[in-house]
């Protein structure tokens, strides 16, 4: 009897973490971070560990397996690094990492079901249709140029290359639900439903500006329809769902889309300054990663950037800058956690999600999202989808 209250009491922590978790993302547009990175926003997480750490204590068990002992490796690395570097820490790098790495640690041990999945992944969704909401309403522009962005109520103005990415995420979650509904064959109004929201984020995806979100958006249709397709029956879906997609995508790009913003969709815009500066950026990260190969700690790659190389500028590249952080062993311990994180979603051959992730890794050479809210809870939702019982309908979109 007592052990049936207990794994009740569990049940109960863990679908609060979870809903914690998803009002963490849902709730993106009161970040207040320009980066939209923890910063003081690291109180849902909080929550997330204390419910983590109550299951262990009621149940009496701890779960142990890679993803917490790999975490705990970087954690003390990072620790250690930022000890022997002491002078090049920032306070709020280093918080914000015992942050991510608490959460991280403690996922493992919580109850995942399909509907706590799921209740993740409809997060993205809400944040990015509310972000695009307010990038409609309230029209704010990135400095002098013409890319759309989002105002927080501390007058922070949002980058639009992390809005984008973040928009990118809820974009290809609705196409996630969508290739679910048809595959399970449930009612056609969810399927509607999606869609219309794929249609609003992707209008405020275009608005930002964000080549590397487009180039993401891409991918991750590529990837919805090439999954359809693998199913004969919904081919039929595919011609009808192009029509459409094609005939808002040129309203849209004709109506909607200033001629600012249509400037970034040609081939020309790729020989503009902003390429050679980010390429100019990476150079001097790794010229500096060269001078201390074992890293710097939780320093801000500006400012070591401009101490030890001269440049003064961050790495924008998050492995860089995991690189220039944890040291060439922990980054070496981070790209195999990530591998064996994503290697069941490549051997089940789902083309929705290996071109989610290939979106995903590219995404992460553009903007250094080390400590980005999309980054960590996109790397959650990927160890639960790939630890669920019901894998299979994840990568296969069918009925159980």
């Amino acid at each position: 009897m007592t052990n049936d209250k207990n794994n009740i009491v569990a049940s109960k922590l863990s679908k609060a973490s979870f809903l914690v978790l998803a009002l963490f993302v849902a709730l993106i547009f009161t970040n207040n971070h320009s980066a939209l990175f923890i910063a003081d926003y690291y109180y849902a997480l909080v929550v997330f560990v204390a419910c983590g750490i109550g299951i262990v204590l009621i149940s009496g068990k701890i779960k142990i397996d890679y993803f917490n002992i790999l975490n705990f490796i970087l954690f003390i690395i990072l620790i250690l690094n930022s000890i022997f570097r002491a002078n090049d820490v920032d306070n709020g790098t280093l918080k914000s990492y015992i942050a991510w790495f608490a959460t991280l640690i403690i996922v493992p041990n919580m109850i995942p079901t399909e509907r706590s999945i799921n209740l993740l992944l409809k997060s993205f969704i809400v944040g990015s249709l509310v972000c695009a909401i307010m990038i409609f309403v309230f029209k704010v522009t990135y400095g002098e140029t013409h890319r759309y962005t989002i105002k927080f109520i501390n007058n922070e103005i949002v980058d639009p290359n992390y809005l984008g990415c973040f928009l990118w995420i809820g974009l290809t979650f609705c196409l996630f639900f969508i290739a679910q509904t048809i595959g399970q064959y449930k009612s056609m109004k969810s399927v509607i439903l999606y869609s219309f929201l794929a249609v609003v984020i992707l209008c405020a995806i275009v608005l930002t500006g964000s080549r590397a979100a487009y180039l993401c958006s891409f991918l991750s249709a590529i990837g919805f329809f090439l999954q359809i397709w693998k199913r004969k029956n919904e081919r039929y879906f595919l011609l009808f769902a192009g029509i459409i997609v094609l005939i808002v995508t040129v309203v849209c790009y004709i109506e909607i889309i200033p001629e600012e913003i249509k400037v970034r969709f040609g081939f020309s815009s790729l020989k503009d300054d902003s390429n050679a500066q980010r390429l100019e950026h990476w150079y001097w990260g790794l010229r500096a990663f060269l001078l201390h190969p074992f890293g710097y700690g939780a320093a801000h790659t500006k400012y070591v950037l401009t101490e030890y190389v001269g440049h003064r500028s961050d790495a924008h590249n998050t492995y860089i800058t995991l690189l220039l952080q944890f040291g060439v062993v922990g980054f070496f311990i981070f790209l195999y956690l990530f591998i064996r994180l994503i290697k069941p979603f490549f051997k089940s051959k789902s083309p929705f999600w290996i071109l989610f992730i290939t979106a995903f890794i590219f995404n992460g050479f553009i903007i250094a999202n080390h400590l980005g809210v999309p980054f960590w809870v996109t790397i959650v939702v990927l160890y639960y989808v790939g630890n669920s019982k019901v894998f299979e309908s994840y990568v296969k979109f069918n009925k159980r």
